[in-house]
């Protein structure tokens, strides 16, 4: 085959993947129909759960310099312009920001240069687009054609569809989204900031029966407004700026504070593929699922989506896990994507709301729990809510209330035994690792555990906890304040084998069995045979 992995689209999702892949060693081709980024914003904002991921392709830090991640939330009513309520974020326990505003050209941009870290392995082609598939048994054919009609092919043998919302890889596979198409428009507009006006920094939530808005302070210099279109309202009604400006000057903001620079229209579609995998072709990201933008997470489910996928290709390919292990991959991202979508959903009923009635009653709700002492504190704090549990997929044992399987542990600061700080991932490594808490996780695993994860290419470490601080080797590292030793300590495990996500993929509560052991890489070439 001409190549292991072929890319199609290369935006977030699809960018995430080379990063991946590349970093694996996989040969993989990009394709991507446009000759360069994609110059409106469309995502806003991303979480400590995506920077993590980022983390393991050592991306975190060059993207986090073009990032806002002192971000606080204010809820407002419109025709006074009081706020009744703010929430500001507190320290993440998953070692990155809990939220950071983001301006997607320029983080785009950031992606596309750590890709050329691997030109080795990843080849990426501008101007060209897969126009047909031909799937064979354990391949895919493509048929690309470039901007002046000159076609080729190429084969690979798994494909990533990440060509987004309108992606043609699915037209072509047959695979029709399912769920809600909203039917009311909303107009974005898009502003480079000249002038700083009072509370530019926050993001608002304008509460208003007539015409509710959201306020976002970009990074960069840049800002954004959303609005929905009013009853009998049409995209052309709204098709140019002396119809933008009204809806700005009522924010306080004029020509003076910005430059208007772009616009778009958009619903809010709530779209699922049934479908994610037909024979070796992936849907990933939007061309798989859409969700609302009010949680923040259809770029971010889409960025996921491609890190879960790659590394367990990788496992195929490099480390002679079955085939059948990529069918976990909608198995672990499809209910996360449900509910963010949820989420979304209900995070937009609450902003947009247009009873009268309704939206007095929110608004009081607010500022009574606002009082109150407890409910209030934590109203008001925007605390990191760790990712949703993995139940079903590449999991040994059972994920349950009382079970570390499934779940994403903190990532503190360890120290080396010569006490050099380290973020716990760059201890890690970016594959899957074995933990021992005061202990080596190899004590704990049975010989043929042992075997199987070697084969795996797993690495080994020993975190020793503050209370038993006593490094038996140079290669031992100290938790010193006790975050993760707490955590374990809780569902009361000392070995745990992380997955690259940094999911725990197992532990000693459960038996350390590789998730698809031997056995059944045995029995598979069995039947393959």
């Amino acid at each position: 085959m001409d190549y292991e992995v072929v890319v199609v689209g290369y935006g977030p999702s699809g960018v995430t993947a080379a990063n991946f892949l590349g970093q694996y060693g996989i040969k993989t081709l990009v394709v991507e129909r446009d000759e360069d980024v994609y110059q409106r914003a469309r995502a806003v904002t991303v979480d400590d759960f995506t920077l993590r991921l980022f983390q393991a392709v050592e991306l975190d830090q060059d993207l986090l310099r073009d990032m806002e991640s002192d971000v606080s939330f204010s809820f407002r009513e419109l025709r006074t312009n009081k706020e009744f309520f703010r929430r500001k974020q507190t320290h993440s326990p998953y070692g990155q920001p809990p939220a950071s505003l983001i301006y997607q050209p320029a983080m785009e941009k950031s992606l596309r240069a750590g890709v050329e870290r691997f030109q080795n392995s990843v080849e990426v082609r501008m101007g060209v687009e897969a126009v047909q598939i031909i799937q064979e048994e354990g391949s895919v054919q493509l048929t690309l054609k470039s901007g002046d009609q000159t076609e080729s092919r190429v084969t690979a043998r798994y494909v990533m569809a990440c060509d987004g919302g309108s992606s043609s890889m699915r037209k072509q596979l047959g695979i029709r989204l399912k769920g809600e198409r909203a039917s009311q428009d909303w107009i974005v507009i898009d502003g480079k900031v000249e002038k700083w006006w009072p509370g530019r920094d926050c993001i608002k939530s304008w509460f208003d029966p007539d015409l509710p808005a959201i306020d976002i302070p970009l990074s960069m210099g840049h800002h954004r407004w959303e609005f929905p279109l009013q009853n009998g309202q049409t995209p052309e009604d709204m098709d140019s700026e002396e119809n933008w400006w009204p809806l700005l000057n009522r924010l306080g903001v004029t020509s003076e504070h910005v430059t208007i620079k772009g616009h778009a229209f958009y619903k809010h579609n709530e779209l699922l593929a049934p479908a994610w995998r037909s024979g070796n072709v992936f849907l990933v990201g939007d061309a798989a699922h859409m969700t609302s933008p009010w949680a923040g997470q259809g770029m971010q489910s889409g960025i996921r989506d491609a890190q879960n996928l790659a590394w367990k290709i990788t496992a195929v390919l490099r480390y002679n896990q079955p085939d059948s292990l990529l069918d976990t991959y909608q198995k672990e991202r499809e209910p996360h994507v449900v509910a963010m979508t949820h989420l979304a959903h209900n995070l937009g009923k609450m902003r947009v709301e247009t009873n009268p009635v309704k939206n007095w009653l929110r608004r009081t709700g607010y500022l009574i729990a606002n009082r109150l002492p407890v409910v209030g504190a934590n109203l008001r704090e925007f605390k990191s809510k760790p990712p949703a549990r993995i139940g079903v997929g590449y999991l040994t044992g059972k994920a349950s209330k009382n079970s570390p399987i499934g779940r994403m542990p903190p990532q503190p600061v360890l120290m080396s035994a010569k006490a050099v700080p380290f973020k716990m991932d760059q201890v890690l490594g970016d594959w899957f690792v074995l933990i021992g808490l005061d202990c080596h996780p190899r004590e704990a695993m049975t010989p043929a555990q042992l075997t199987a994860w070697e084969s795996l290419g797993a690495k080994f470490v020993v975190i020793r906890s503050a209370t038993k601080a006593n490094p038996q080797s140079l290669d031992d590292y100290i938790d010193h304040k006790d975050e993760l030793a707490e955590w374990m300590r809780n569902f009361g495990t000392t070995v745990m084998a992380l997955r690259p996500d940094r999911f725990v993929a197992a532990s000693d509560l459960d038996g350390l069995d590789t998730p698809m052991f031997p056995r059944h890489v045995e029995h598979q070439k069995i039947i393959n045979a």
